[in-house]
């Protein structure tokens, strides 16, 4: 099983990015969702892919706000509604 939030490539297309998702299938397919950065107009690509056709990168995961080590949420000390 791959880590998401790691840096993967798709040996087979070239395409790197961030394992931003895992879909797990009754058939023994599983596929990753590997993000790129978004283009110079802004655009986002990912693409879904078969788990044998990916290269880890780096096995260390990347830490979003929100993610599980830094889970973000609601404030203990909101501010006051204006």
């Amino acid at each position: 099983m791959i880590t998401l939030g790691v840096k993967a490539k798709d040996v087979v297309t070239g395409l790197t990015g961030i394992v931003t998702g895992r879909a797990q299938y009754l058939t023994g397919c599983d596929q990753y969702s590997i993000t790129c950065k978004a283009s110079e107009e802004g655009v986002v690509n990912s693409r879904w892919v078969d788990e044998n056709s990916i290269e880890v990168m780096d096995n260390k995961p990347i830490v979003l706000p929100g993610s599980a080590e830094n889970p973000g949420g609601p404030s203990n000390n909101p501010a006051p509604l204006k």
